[in-house]
């Protein structure tokens, strides 16, 4: 159960298990449905690689659902340090695209446009 404030209870229909997600240190987090799924996924910004989880769904047993993530962060994306996080479809294809500020470092952690070509996000040259 959780307890909000006015005191009314609400039950806990859906859970992440451990074992979903990488043990990262995050500064940060958004949600969007960058897939075009029915389900929200997960961008974290960490101090190291930033991460993208594809929402695989509630898996229920009984009331309480399991949400299930994939790590699909493309691996040349390397390592950044995230502060923050956007998404929005800037070019009106109907997929949302992602943009990363990133801590600027000796290493070169620019920020970052990933353009969306039909849920899959590659990341664009123009910075």
């Amino acid at each position: 159960m959780i307890t909000v404030n006015l005191k009314i209870k609400l039950p806990l229909l859906y859970s992440i298990p451990h074992d979903s997600l990488t043990p990262d240190i995050s500064s940060g987090a958004v949600f969007a449905d960058y897939d075009n799924d029915g389900w929200a996924d997960l961008y974290l910004l960490n101090l190291g690689k930033n991460r993208l989880y594809r929402n695989e769904g509630a898996r229920f047993q009984g009331q309480k659902g399991q949400i299930h993530f994939s790590d699909v962060t493309d691996e040349g994306w390397g390592m950044k340090v995230g502060q923050s996080a956007a998404w929005g479809d800037y070019d009106h294809d109907g997929w949302l695209d992602l943009y990363v500020v990133n801590h600027i470092s000796p290493r070169g952690s620019a920020d970052k446009l990933y353009h969306s070509r039909m849920g899959v996000l590659k990341m664009c040259h123009i910075f």
